[in-house]
């Protein structure tokens, strides 16, 4: 009988918490040594962007970039707008189950018209910023923000406003996720 009761504890325990253990994902994965990041401060200028904003999950951050930035291309080439460089997400909003992230292309002026699809004009004002490249596929990205989180704290700086990634390498030129790399920027204080 006293058996027969432990099963049920557990069961019942299995039950009520088994959706919130689903929040987390725990996973054993073989790593491989991290690549040296070269982490340095620089003060930026004043950025110009044309981005659309979205409310997502981690999982659904490829999606939202795939379906955003060809937007954000076809009107930029559409309006005359001068682009600056590559593609980036921004991350001004990050909560345990969504982040908000701003995918879009600098532009070399804020625009003078009215924007429409979504489209929004974007400026970053200048100041210090921890800066980055990450070399390697995107899923380990989060590895490199760890690596700048503990390099900031040990310089005595801290996160002053939404980090973004500029994407320096088209994976539709390159393939090979290890030949990719993204420049990670932190503005700090």
């Amino acid at each position: 009988m006293a058996g027969q009761h432990i099963a049920a504890v557990h069961a019942s325990t299995v039950s009520s918490t088994a959706p919130c253990i689903s929040l987390y994902r725990i996973s054993i994965i073989e790593r491989k040594p991290a690549v040296p990041l070269d982490i340095s401060v620089r003060d930026l200028p004043t950025v110009h962007a044309l981005v659309i904003r979205r409310r997502v999950t981690r999982d659904e951050i490829a999606t939202a970039l795939a379906e955003c930035l060809p937007v954000v291309f076809d009107y930029a080439q559409q309006h005359g707008l001068a682009i600056a460089g590559p593609p980036f997400a921004r991350y001004p909003e990050v909560g345990m189950g969504s982040l908000t992230i701003e995918s879009g292309i600098t532009v070399v002026e804020a625009p003078s018209t009215a924007l429409a699809d979504g489209i929004e004009a974007l400026v970053i004002p200048p100041g210090r910023a921890v800066v980055t490249i990450h070399r390697g596929p995107y899923d380990s990205l989060p590895e490199s923000y760890q690596r700048i989180e503990r390099w900031i704290r040990d310089q005595g700086l801290s996160a002053a406003g939404a980090p973004w990634e500029t994407y320096l390498t088209d994976p539709g030129e390159r393939p090979d996720p290890a030949t990719w790399e993204t420049e990670i920027v932190q503005p700090v204080r």
